[in-house]
């Protein structure tokens, strides 16, 4: 009778270890999820950073693209109206030279259409 009353007594006390046991056990895989939650948290944020940054560049690359066009339709609407100019020729001496499209089209006059005198010329 007295090992039966010790059995239950004993009995409680091994549950409670256990529970404790799992409890804490649990608290590491809590811990440890919660630690993957953070990774994946700063790893969502870096991938955030790089898509802003990205969208960044696109426009960017939008913005640069509009420009070159409206340079080139600047450039093939001065040698329309000039007459004596090549419109690609304009456009790629303003690029080669860094030069505005008056300064290209006044020095291919002066060097009466030669490219490689005009280029020498605006790079003077």
């Amino acid at each position: 009778r007295e090992a039966k009353a010790a059995v239950a007594a004993a009995l409680p006390a091994v549950e409670v270890a256990g529970l404790m046991a799992a409890n804490q056990s649990l608290r590491g895989e809590l811990e440890e999820l919660n630690g993957q939650l953070a990774a994946q948290d700063a790893e969502m944020a870096q991938q955030a950073h790089e898509m802003q940054e990205l969208q960044a560049q696109a426009q960017d690359a939008g913005r640069v693209g509009a420009s070159h066009a409206a340079f080139r339709s600047e450039a093939q609407a001065a040698a329309t109206l000039d007459g004596r100019v090549d419109a690609m020729v304009v456009e790629n001496l303003c690029l080669m030279t860094h030069r505005t499209i008056a300064e290209v089209i006044a020095a291919l006059h002066k060097m009466k259409g030669d490219q490689m005198g005009a280029v020498s010329f605006l790079l003077d």
